[in-house]
């Protein structure tokens, strides 16, 4: 997948191109641990959340922390982002 940046301007535009790219997920990988996983950080990050840590540190993060995945993946995207795909998929939020 390519990597989307998702900010408040534009956030709208990008949730069909997310959506699609998780239905598609969800045919190709039904049931899959990614996928469960995904569901719960865009349902955490929908609230306002970060979505829990990433598991490894990234090469290109300036950081000896490890980030969240809000932090590395959607610095700037808005909770409505994340409540858009979760009710577009029907995902619990």
């Amino acid at each position: 997948m390519v990597k989307v940046r998702v900010d408040k301007d534009n956030w709208k535009d990008t949730v069909p191109i997310v959506v699609m790219h998780m239905r598609d997920m969800e045919m190709m990988m039904p049931g899959s641990d990614y996928l469960t996983k995904t569901r719960a950080q865009y349902a955490d990050m929908a609230k306002g959340g970060n979505g829990g840590h990433v598991s490894y540190v990234p090469v290109d993060w300036g950081w000896d922390e490890i980030p969240t995945i809000r932090e590395y993946n959607y610095p700037d995207a808005p909770d409505e982002f994340f409540a858009e795909v979760c009710d577009l998929l029907q995902w619990p939020r």
